[in-house]
This record gives structure tokens, C-alpha cells and sequence, in this order.
């Protein structure tokens, strides 16, 4: 959803309600406020959000790792190891009927547990080499083991957030966004967020749990406030 910067930066304008640290604060806001589309759209969001030149802020980028027959379900797993080498985050989506939510998850897990499952036969697929062969993948294939790799790893996103976190890298260090919204379920499962409430950015660490860094809330705008 593509807006003019004026229109973008009365829509993104962000309010800093807590702070361990105020210069990766001002980081964020400045990424968030610079954006020429709106946060409330997830394209937006999740793919669409980047740092402009000279940030201090990179993107981590991401890959698609396997899908299932249909693209009901999809694994998508960060181009880079975080953490030295030692964990990567992954995208969850599991389509579970038109009048149900999807669940639209983000996890941090051990690469090295990960490496060791999708070297097993059969390998994931993706969904273009998926759609080429006749794989016969058989449903539910190594779930018990992908269920065991998320046991021990760490779910970042929120269960009241059912969008994707994006993930930046700032001075070496790794953080993730998750968004609060007023929102509505739409058919399909889709979650449809009518307005940012607030926006929380975590620090992620190879080994311990994500802290809250940064709060924002949303500005109110001119309109709003007459």
C-alpha cells in the first residue's frame, strides 16, 4: 500500500513510551518514520519497511525453506546464522480454514538443530521446486522433530499479534518488531489491521529470552485530535 512521505510520516508517527536505550530508539523511530508505506498494511511491515541510506540499521533478509502441497503451510528461515553463528529465526504460516485464524508465527532456533533436520531425506522443498516433481512428500513428515526444534527455541512474536517480526541488525545486535493492532479476522484467516496501536522492539540473544527495548505508540493525528 503505497502512500506519499507526507501522508507515510503522519501515519507512521510514533510516540517513544519506554526506553532502555535511547539511541536504538531514535534508530527505530527514524527507520519506522521513514518509511514511504503505511505500517498498518503487512506488506508493508513485514517486507516493505527498510532502512534508508547511511541508517545504522540493516535488514535481515529471508528465504523460503519448504511448503506443503497447497502453500497451506510455509517455513521461511533468515539468509543469515544471528548470534554468532548460533541461532536463525524463522516465519510460520499455517493456513487452518477460511473461518479460523492462521497462525502467522516468528521463532528463534538452534541452526545447528535446524541444519541436522533439513539434511534428512526427504529435504525440505520450497514452492517452486515443489510444484516441479512428483515428491509424494507424505503429510506430517518430520513434524515431531520440527515441533522438538521449537520446544527449544523461543517464540518471539506475541500470540495477539498474529503478523511476522521483522528483524534488524543494529551495532551487531539483533532485534525484532512486534506490532499491536486494532484490527478485525477477515475470511480466509487473514488478519486485517485497521490501526497500529503500538510497537514494541525487542533485543534477541543466542541464549536467553528477548527483552523489550523500545515501546512507541502511535501519534494520534490532526484529525483525531479535534
Amino acid at each position: 500500500m503505497l502512500i506519499s512521505t507526507a501522508d507515510a510520516d503522519q501515519q507512521n508517527s510514533l510516540t517513544l513510551s519506554y526506553s532502555r536505550d535511547v539511541g536504538v530508539c531514535n534508530a527505530f523511530r527514524s527507520l519506522v518514520k521513514a518509511s514511504d508505506c503505511s505500517i498498518d498494511d503487512e506488506q508493508c511491515f513485514v517486507f516493505d519497511m527498510h532502512p534508508v541510506k547511511n541508517s545504522p540499521v540493516s535488514k535481515v533478509v529471508f528465504r523460503e525453506l519448504a511448503v506443503n502441497q497447497y502453500g497451506f503451510t510455509g517455513i521461511w528461515v533468515s539468509d543469515v546464522a544471528l548470534g554468532d553463528g548460533r541461532y536463525v529465526i524463522l516465519y510460520l504460516q499455517n493456513f487452518q480454514g477460511d473461518r479460523h485464524p492462521r497462525l502467522v508465527e516468528t521463532w528463534k532456533v538452534d541452526k545447528g538443530q535446524l541444519d541436522a533436520l533439513t539434511a534428512l531425506s526427504p529435504k525440505p522443498l520450497p514452492y517452486e521446486q515443489w510444484i516441479k516433481r512428483d515428491n509424494r512428500i507424505a503429510k506430517e513428515t518430520y513434524a515431531k522433530e520440527f515441533a522438538s526444534l521449537l520446544q527449544d527455541g523461543e517464540r518471539i512474536s506475541d500470540n495477539w499479534s498474529p503478523v511476522w517480526s521483522p528483524i534488524f541488525e543494529l551495532k551487531d545486535k539483533v532485534y525484532a518488531i512486534n506490532r499491536e493492532c486494532a484490527g478485525r479476522w477477515t475470511f480466509g484467516g487473514v488478519y486485517v489491521c485497521n490501526r497500529t496501536i503500538k510497537l514494541t522492539v525487542k533485543q534477541v540473544f543466542p541464549d536467553r529470552t528477548v527483552i523489550p527495548v523500545c515501546e512507541f505508540v502511535r501519534s494520534k493525528s490532526k484529525a483525531e485530535t479535534r
